[in-house]
């Protein structure tokens, strides 16, 4: 009798299945600090002026979509109180270290910290931040998984000094990621002259991944599976024709035939 192979689909299956494993489990994320905008390589932002002019109030929690619309993002802060619009510059509600006319989000009082939600996955976020005190303090961004909570190893601090100048020089703070998985950045003071709590954040810098590249690999998952559920059938159409007592013309001829069929499942 001849001899047919028994197990090469189930170990192409096996096979498959192992490369799919480790393609989708969640290796542990190494994060880095970006102390500067231009080295953060982002794509994308939030303009706290879309949300209005100076001295508009903004609801607690407020739901918008970034400036180039890639991304749905929500902020809140701790207090129910509204934020309040400031900009840069003693007419228009604002006397720090951002640049003048800066956009900014203030907490309008002591209702920090402020968290922006995102409705997809990051790889880098950040944003200038500054206490309202006048004096030195201590900034701090976590990033966040998509419960809400403080992802590993994620968090940075940064010192400023608020002196009023006008700047530029407020500390910005910023994460890489080396996987796509930051859904929210909470900036917070760790340290000020005066209320911990009471702080404002300029523009928000982030950066989403192309679509292309986000289907990618769940093509290649798929035609994995494809190929290991071809090679199954095959398997199992050439051992029921090695262990039964049936005609050598029969058995070939079937064997061919369930190929055939097989092949045609195949075919998109």
């Amino acid at each position: 009798m001849a001899m047919f192979p028994k197990r090469s689909g189930w170990a192409g299956l096996f096979v498959a299945s192992l490369i799919i494993v480790q393609l989708s489990a969640p290796a542990r994320a190494g994060f880095t600090f970006v102390g500067t905008a231009q080295n953060l390589g982002a794509s994308d932002s939030i303009d706290w002026g879309a949300l209005g002019a100076a001295f508009t109030l903004v609801p607690n929690p407020t739901t918008a979509l970034t400036t180039n619309m890639t991304t749905k993002y929500t902020v809140s802060q701790t207090a129910g109180t509204m934020f309040e619009r400031v900009d840069e510059g003693l007419a228009t509600g604002w006397i720090g270290i951002f640049a003048p006319d800066a956009h900014l989000l203030w907490t309008n009082g002591n209702n920090g910290p402020i968290t922006v939600r995102f409705d997809k996955p990051l790889f880098v976020g950040g944003a200038q931040v500054q206490a309202t005190a006048f004096g030195a303090f201590v900034a701090r961004i976590t990033a966040l998984d998509m419960a809400g909570n403080p992802l590993g190893g994620a968090s940075f601090t940064a010192a400023g000094n608020n002196t009023s100048a006008e700047d530029n020089t407020a500390p910005f703070l910023g994460i890489r990621s080396d996987q796509q998985n930051i859904y929210g950045l909470r900036f917070s003071l760790d340290s000020a002259a005066q209320d911990t709590k009471d702080l404002a954040i300029g523009s928000v810098l982030l950066t989403v991944p192309e679509p292309s590249s986000l289907t990618l690999l769940a093509f290649g998952g798929l035609g994995l599976l494809g190929l290991g559920r071809f090679r199954l059938t095959r398997s199992l159409l050439w051992r029921r024709a090695s262990h039964e007592d049936l005609h050598p013309d029969f058995v070939a001829g079937s064997a061919r035939a369930g190929v055939e069929a097989a092949d045609a499942e195949t075919d998109p």
